[in-house]
């Protein structure tokens, strides 16, 4: 963006083309965590004739705990609901249900702390406070919309109506659903900047993940090649960008040799390099 020369502050602001600027309240909760399960609520609130207002307010503003449940009646019985961000808290959840100690007939998960207003897309929150704030904007966001259901989307109905038929239809479930895999990062992915020919050199690892990016792994990276090339290094050092090094919580992560360093600066790699090539030359 910023090698394009735009500045956001600068640019007018406009409407999102139609039909995907159109939004009701419950694709705007979406972004929080429960918003996902209260939009499910409104659906069904529908669908079945609840006696429940548009918004139900089924879960807080935020979720400091990282876990909420909840239950209402349907005719067709008691419907519960889980919501919980962040995976370790997810795989807690798991683990009893796997044992039988809970069941939900719907479960909601957010990798991310507090749902997508604490994630990569966004600008990195120091402290719950922010996120709560984010939230509980989000929701007055929905409160001030005039349409607070996915169903009621005029656009969507036209969308079921001349192409997907109805919901879960065959061509729905084809377009819309997704399977997970497994996207963990392997070592060797990663990508070369000098000849990898020579096993003798130093490997130079810099994690340019989401993470680790947004706390300044391009210009550490940048740096790190630069100063190889300026000191003639390149007999000594091996650089490669990794995507990923499982250590989101602690970048950026660089490893210059045997060692790893989280929450890394350009201090470190300078020290570190400067160490290693005197042991080099000697």
């Amino acid at each position: 963006i910023k090698e394009a020369g735009i500045n956001f502050a600068d640019l007018e602001p406009d409407s999102f083309d139609l039909p995907m600027g159109f939004a009701t309240g419950a694709g705007v909760i979406f972004g929080n965590s429960g918003g996902v399960s209260e939009a499910v609520v409104r659906y069904a609130a529908g669908k079945l004739n609840l006696d429940v207002p548009e918004t139900v307010d089924l879960m807080p503003t935020y979720l400091d705990k990282g876990f909420k449940s909840a239950e209402i009646d349907t005719p067709i019985g008691k419907l519960r609901f889980a919501v919980v961000h962040g995976l370790k808290r997810a795989h807690e959840l798991a683990e009893k249900i796997e044992k039988g100690e809970e069941y939900y007939d719907v479960i909601e998960v957010m990798a991310c702390p507090g749902g997508c207003i604490g994630g990569a897309g966004q600008p990195i929150a120091s402290s719950v406070q922010h996120r709560a704030t984010r939230a509980e904007t989000i929701n007055n966001t929905d409160k001030m919309m005039s349409i607070h259901r996915s169903q009621d989307n005029p656009y969507m109905k036209e969308l079921y109506e001349t192409f997907l038929k109805e919901p879960n239809s065959d061509k729905a479930h084809e377009l819309l659903h997704t399977h997970y895999h497994s996207r963990k990062r392997i070592e060797d992915e990663e990508i070369q900047f000098f000849d990898a020919s020579d096993d003798s050199r130093c490997k130079v690892k810099v994690c340019v993940g989401t993470s680790c990016f947004l706390r300044g792994a391009q210009e550490i990276l940048g740096h790190t090649l630069k100063t190889v090339a300026d000191n003639g290094w390149n007999r000594y050092f091996e650089v490669a960008a990794t995507f990923c090094t499982e250590n989101c919580d602690k970048g950026p992560t660089i490893t210059i040799g045997d060692q790893v360093v989280h929450k890394a600066t350009i201090a470190d790699v300078d020290r570190i390099l400067g160490e290693e090539a005197k042991k080099r030359e000697a």
